[in-house]
């Protein structure tokens, strides 16, 4: 059920992009304020080795006062957290960094991010014999969104702290407690950065739970916000129609995602099943009137009642 390492990992590699912006002019130094601005390039590019010596030369020739510092210490950090083969002394010296830069609290941004990738580190296993800390890493969570509720790493750090949660899938309190973080957050910021992973995460859980109206109402709100992996939408789609269709409650909604994929995602390995399940649908409630739409085929004839 752990979907949140792939999120973190690339919310961390865009950090200096979103938070950084461009480097400052006349801070460090033109070398230096170079060497930040080619490293973020190589991290961007997941470029980790060369990010690494960049961030290093340029994080050891700077003061704490200086507005680089913050940049260089957390793109050093982040370097050396995805640095390949993982090992303890690189995630040490990570944690050490990110703790360096959270404790500096030069700037309620960097903190924040800084807090977070310590909640990363004490979340996941990040090398062979890495013991878990989820209390630690909720710690760190808890520490963002009670503290800078206003920061975009506040919304981050609820699903972050939520999905902590949902990992003791096991434990039904857990997995409310889960639900009613990511609700609490949804019913004072509904449309967030995060808000349509919000509802998939819901809509995941209620999955597991058997409960498909639920599971169907948050993917469809997750749909409507754009989801979180539109190059994964005819997943979703499908399972919206065949949740639909299953129930017997709702065709219409079954018929327009099915023909969605037919239009949308001709290629997903689903369409031409949507179209059957569409002729299907309107010959079972003759009240539906939607047309069934073609089906690219590369030119291939594809006949649907199955005759040569």
């Amino acid at each position: 059920m752990n979907r949140w390492p792939l999120l973190t990992t690339c919310i961390g590699l865009i950090a200096l992009v979103s938070i950084g912006g461009a480097v400052p002019h006349g801070s460090g130094g033109s070398s230096i304020a170079d060497e930040v601005r080619l490293a973020s390039e190589a991290l961007a590019a997941f470029n980790f080795d060369r990010a690494v010596r960049l961030f290093t030369a340029a994080h050891d020739g700077l003061e704490r006062a200086d507005p680089l510092w913050e940049r260089a210490t957390l793109g050093l950090a982040l370097s050396t957290q995805y640095l390949d083969p993982p090992t303890a002394d690189r995630a040490l010296r990570a944690e050490r960094l990110f703790r360096e830069l959270a404790d500096a609290e030069t700037s309620p941004r960097f903190t924040a991010r800084a807090r977070l990738s310590l909640g990363r580190l004490a979340e996941l296993s990040d090398f062979r014999g890495d013991e878990p800390d989820p209390d630690a890493a909720i710690g760190h969570y808890r520490s963002v969104y009670e503290r800078w509720p206003e920061l975009p790493a506040a919304e981050e750090a609820v699903l972050r702290h939520a999905g902590v949660l949902a990992e003791r899938f096991d434990d039904p309190a857990s997995l409310d407690a889960a639900i009613q973080l990511v609700e609490s957050w949804l019913a004072t910021d509904a449309d967030g950065t995060y808000a349509s992973l919000m509802h998939e995460f819901i809509g995941t859980i209620a999955l597991f739970r058997g409960d498909e109206r639920e599971a169907i109402a948050r993917f469809q709100r997750a749909e409507e916000l754009g989801l979180s992996e539109p190059n994964l939408s005819a997943r979703t789609w499908w399972l919206i129609a065949r949740f639909s269709e299953s129930r017997n409650d709702d065709p219409e909604t079954a018929v327009a995602f099915y023909t969605r994929i037919v239009r949308e995602a001709p290629y997903s390995g689903h369409a031409f099943e949507a179209r059957l399940a569409i002729e299907r649908l309107k010959s079972a409630f003759p009240e539906i009137d939607a047309p069934t739409p073609d089906l690219e085929t590369f030119g291939i004839d594809v006949e649907l009642d199955g005759d040569e």
